[in-house]
């Protein structure tokens, strides 16, 4: 079984408790397709059992160009900030996932309050 599950992080990337992160995707309202490619981070869980709180806790590798990785039964987690400028009137995107090998997808938001939930 293949998962993938994505941590979004919007705004600041000090919400992962001091986690490096990769340059923040910044989008506006003439956006309508942006790659989300050089701007996302991926860690490998082997065991697919770990939760949000775990997995965000361990190192993420930066990668810069398309995510290769052939066939696995990991889990794999990736994290991303989407910064959108300060005069956007649209804040409605869609996320589009375009591996139709994919068994399981999440996606994990923040709150108000800096809390994450899954969407």
């Amino acid at each position: 079984m293949k998962s993938l599950i994505v941590l979004l992080l919007c705004g600041i990337s000090a919400l992962w408790s001091g986690h490096a992160a990769t340059a923040p995707l910044q989008i506006n309202d003439s956006a309508t397709r942006v790659p989300l490619t050089g701007y996302f981070e991926v860690f490998r869980d082997p065991t697919g059992l770990m939760d949000f709180e775990q997995a965000r806790q361990q190192t993420f590798t930066q990668v810069p160009g398309p995510l290769v990785l052939g066939y696995t039964r990991d889990a794999l987690w990736l994290r991303f900030t989407v910064q959108a400028a300060p005069d956007m009137r649209r804040n409605e995107r869609w996320l589009e996932i375009l591996f139709p090998l994919l068994d399981y997808v999440s996606l994990y938001t923040p709150d108000d309050n800096g809390a994450h939930q899954r969407a």
